[in-house]
């Protein structure tokens, strides 16, 4: 049984999606269950008013680890990724990519003195033994999984192998396509044809799938970090056998479809319940080699 954490700014549909569907794919076939879920929520001052922040406090998450986790158990987090890195903040302008993660486990490992491990993390000497004392707690919980969905953070050994040994968990996983939550509006299901020639001419390219009960259509556009997915349906039958085809096995009854898959931007979407999907997990292990990396990998935002 795992617990999710999940940052709600970034995506605010993962909270109702893993409570519909909490079966979250794994490589070689197999799932983690989310029987818990958490929000991770930072503020940020913009134009003097106070908001919640696309980007997570590495402390605000080892709270929540510490909160909702347990020893030896399963975590999903769900939060902004990159090719370098997630989108965690360790201190002022110092963000969670290889070269901060190799500062953080050569000072956690003692191989490198507190006093050159601060400055590399720009933190204060007092604010380096606090963020120390509860990575080792952490660390010492021995996580079995930590599933990221994050964007793309599976593309790289290098972020992979710290990740992991940051985490010190039994197996990281990350995607290394773009990770997505939204939700589909249905609207009023029709078998209309003049109704259906409308929505397909004015939703070009739709994927549209046949059923027993009928048709069920949807057409996706992405704008920057955002997906928008509009759906046609012959009835609701026809919605439930394509949520039974293209998600895990949930408690969908009828009405919006919350979904989540993986994209390369380019090619079709890929949902959570297709055989694919696990086809785009890269897994790093406790103990794998450490990878060819350059020691003087700049810490940056």
């Amino acid at each position: 049984m795992a617990t999710a954490l999940i940052n709600a700014a970034v995506h605010p549909h993962a909270i109702p999606y893993f409570t519909h569907y909490p079966l979250e794919p794994i490589p070689n076939q197999k799932f983690v269950t989310v029987e818990k879920i958490a929000t991770l929520v930072d503020t940020v001052v913009v134009k003097g008013e106070k908001t919640v922040s696309d980007l997570t406090n590495l402390t605000t998450l080892l709270q929540a680890i510490f909160a909702n986790g347990k020893a030896g158990g399963d975590l999903v987090i769900v939060m902004h990724g990159n090719d370098a890195g997630l989108f965690i903040k360790i201190g002022p302008g110092v963000g969670f990519n290889v070269g901060a993660m190799r500062a953080l486990v050569m000072g956690l490992e003692g191989r490198a003195e507190d006093d050159i491990t601060h400055k590399l993390l720009k933190l204060t000497p007092a604010d380096w033994q606090s963020l120390k004392a509860q990575l080792l707690k952490m660390q010492a919980m021995e996580l079995n999984r930590v599933d990221l969905r994050a964007c793309v953070v599976g593309k790289d050994v290098d972020v992979m192998y710290y990740l992991q040994k940051v985490f010190n968990c039994a197996v990281c996983c990350a995607p290394k396509a773009y990770d997505f939550y939204g939700v589909m509006d249905l609207g009023a299901p029709t078998k209309d044809g003049k109704v259906w020639e409308k929505w397909l001419a004015s939703h070009v390219g739709a994927n549209v799938q046949t059923f027993p009960s009928g048709r069920f259509a949807y057409h996706h556009t992405i704008s920057g970090n955002s997906i928008k997915v509009e759906a046609m349906t012959d009835s609701q039958d026809a919605a439930s056998e394509w949520v039974g085809r293209n998600l895990p096995k949930g408690n969908y009854k009828r009405g919006a479809i919350y979904f989540h898959g993986l994209t390369d931007k380019k090619s079709p979407l890929i949902f959570a319940g297709d055989p694919r999907y696990r086809d785009s997990l890269v897994e790093a292990v406790k103990g794998a080699p450490m990878p060819k990396i350059d020691p003087n990998a700049p810490i940056t935002p």
